[in-house]
């Protein structure tokens, strides 16, 4: 038997800590009661069996017992680092007060067409000014347009991203559903800003309104038409062009959130994008969504329907539902209105149902902002 690692001492200290026993009786009165509680047909080998037993229990708690109160110790402070870890996510995550619309199993990276009228669409770039990134935010009591949506994201500006209203002050949306164009008023002094910046601001303000029935962005400065720019003359209207001809790559923001982004460049043909897609997407901030062994084998197209054929198995996991929908978004970008995904081992990735043609959704990355 392994040498006990107690020493007198120690089990002097412990069974100084058991609670105090005190019996008021007499001797006399404890012998009477022993006597007459001694057993009287019991062998003496039983006694002597019973006596051991007694005896290796009471062993047994000696060794156990300090064991699991240091293990009770070491449990309080796992569930302490545990919580404060849980408050350390909270405030790193939290608070931006953004949360996901779909729990994990069921993650989605767009907005169906079924939902597309609880959600208000824009677009934000990056701190370097090299990636544009649609966001949908979901519509509530305090956000029911475009100026409400604005102002809830800049709230929290998750990787310190810059909006419309970063390059316009006091701007004032009006939108014009009949005539499928939106209106935007800027009151005051508008400052200058260089000829690429107005390039991207165009493409930011696209990226935002194509998602709807919009046509067209007209300006009106000062109750004006147009804006007037000193580098680069007046700006009066933005024609919205819905298709454009781009391919969805992964963005990841500092605070580790995933965003479907549209590329730099635009794509001649879906082939094109898919093939960039899956090779190179001239941007250090943006990833491809395609692994290197789940490539699209090939493409056909029929009509607005698209197929494509993956050249290995899949599995039903989240970073196969970003690349299922980052193709959708690609092929919606490219004018076709539902695609077949072939050669899958697998029939429903999230809630996907892949033996059948799936539609291409409303717009990319639903978001939820807490009040």
């Amino acid at each position: 038997m392994k040498k006990s690692k107690w020493d007198e001492e120690q089990l002097k200290v412990l069974l100084s800590q058991l609670p105090m026993v005190k019996d008021d009786r007499s001797a006399n009165q404890i012998y009477q009661k022993l006597w007459m509680a001694k057993p009287q047909h019991k062998s003496s080998k039983k006694r002597i069996g019973a006596f051991t037993a007694t005896v290796l229990v009471l062993f047994l708690l000696m060794l156990i017992t300090p064991q699991l109160v240091e293990q009770n110790s070491s449990q309080n402070g796992e569930a302490h680092d545990l919580s404060s870890q849980g408050k350390i996510n909270e405030a790193k995550h939290g608070h931006s007060k953004v949360s996901s619309d779909q729990p994990k199993h069921e993650e989605s990276f767009v907005v169906s067409k079924s939902q597309k009228d609880d959600y208000v669409t824009l677009a934000f770039i990056n701190q370097s000014k090299s990636v544009i990134v649609p966001v949908s935010i979901r519509k509530n009591d305090t956000i029911t347009n475009v100026k409400e949506a604005y102002n809830a994201f800049r709230q929290f500006e998750d990787d310190h991203f810059e909006s419309i209203d970063t390059y316009f002050q006091h701007i004032k949306f009006t939108e014009q559903k009949q005539a499928k164009k939106m209106t935007i008023q800027v009151n005051d002094d508008v400052p200058d800003i260089s000829v690429n910046e107005l390039e991207l601001v165009k493409e930011m303000i696209n990226d935002a309104f194509k998602w709807g029935a919009y046509e067209s962005v007209q300006f009106v400065s000062n109750g004006e038409p147009g804006i007037e720019f000193s580098s680069s003359g007046v700006l009066v209207e933005i024609p919205i062009e819905q298709h454009s001809k781009k391919g969805y790559f992964l963005y990841e923001s500092s605070e580790g959130r995933q965003f479907l982004a549209p590329s730099n460049d635009q794509y001649h043909n879906i082939e094109e994008a898919i093939h960039k897609m899956q090779t190179n997407a001239n941007s250090s901030y943006l990833k491809s969504i395609i692994s290197d062994n789940q490539q699209i084998k090939e493409i056909d197209k029929e009509g607005n329907k698209l197929t494509m054929q993956f050249s290995a198995d899949i599995h039903n996991d989240v970073q196969t539902i970003l690349m299922i929908e980052g193709l959708l978004m690609t092929a919606k970008d490219f004018g076709f209105t539902k695609v077949k995904f072939v050669n899958t081992n697998i029939t429903r990735v999230g809630h996907y149902d892949l033996s059948k043609s799936v539609p291409v959704p409303y717009a990319p990355n639903p978001i939820t902002i807490k009040g």
